[in-house]
């Protein structure tokens, strides 16, 4: 029992400070047999200063008990095997990571799983300057994915999107229209913003980022958006795609 217990602390101890499923559950299990056996001793004590006998109570109460244990063990590993959304704390980090080198304008389209300590796999969409020569782009998009791997564990897949900066028809035309998406509902967001005039009409190309509290389908949202957009000019159709974060 002491030494089952020994190993619950430093299994429990070691679990939390690498965040491992594994380790905790087989915390659990000495807990268990620290549980089970102090529980046989117990019932033998008694059996033999009292003459009751509560061995078949005791083993019922541990087999339930067991049980119990084995199922929250099981849903508790189940996820990190299979693969779970990452947690605020280290999207937060994989952002600071990413932000911090010059040129990278903003992130979307961020798809990350942990399947265990040091182990994250994601992809992710980042936005830069199109006027930025591609192969210098490309060696900053290189050096943090290398970044991300040794300093956080995460394995990242990075895809550049570049978008027009040094165009003030299309930067105040995406300001208006992320400001009329923002009226649809103030945590919708939009990306990937392309601007194709015609003679007829011109195209507004662009995601919008709809987070699932948003109560809207996807057609539901692409009139609304439509609508929004036609306030700002009735020439402007809308060619869009709805992402669900």
């Amino acid at each position: 029992v002491a030494v089952k217990f020994l190993m619950f602390i430093y299994n429990k101890k070691i679990g939390k400070k690498i965040k491992s499923a594994a380790i905790l559950a087989t915390a659990q299990d000495s807990l268990n047999d620290v549980l089970t056996t102090s529980a046989i001793l117990i019932s033998v004590i008694i059996m033999m200063t009292t003459s009751i006998n509560i061995d078949a109570y005791v083993g019922l109460v541990m087999s339930l008990y067991i049980l119990w244990s084995g199922y929250k063990t099981a849903k508790e590993t189940i996820n990190p095997l299979l693969g779970e959304p990452i947690d605020e704390e280290t999207a937060k980090t994989l952002e600071a990571e990413i932000m911090c080198f010059d040129g990278f304008l903003g992130i979307h389209d961020l798809l990350a799983h942990n399947y265990g300590p040091g182990r994250i796999i994601a992809s992710l969409h980042i936005e830069v300057d199109g006027s930025v020569d591609v192969f210098q782009t490309h060696d900053m998009i290189d050096t943090i994915e290398k970044e991300l791997r040794e300093a956080c564990g995460i394995e990242a897949t990075i895809h550049m999107d570049p978008i027009v900066t040094d165009d003030e028809q299309v930067n105040e035309l995406r300001a208006k229209t992320a400001e009329a998406v923002k009226k649809i509902h103030t945590s919708m967001q939009i990306h990937d913003f392309r601007f194709v005039a015609g003679a007829t009409h011109t195209n507004l190309i662009f995601d919008v980022v709809v987070p699932f509290e948003v109560k809207m389908s996807e057609s539901e949202v692409k009139n609304a958006v439509a609508e929004k957009v036609k306030e700002i000019d009735p020439t402007y159709c809308v060619v869009l795609n709805v992402d669900r974060t």
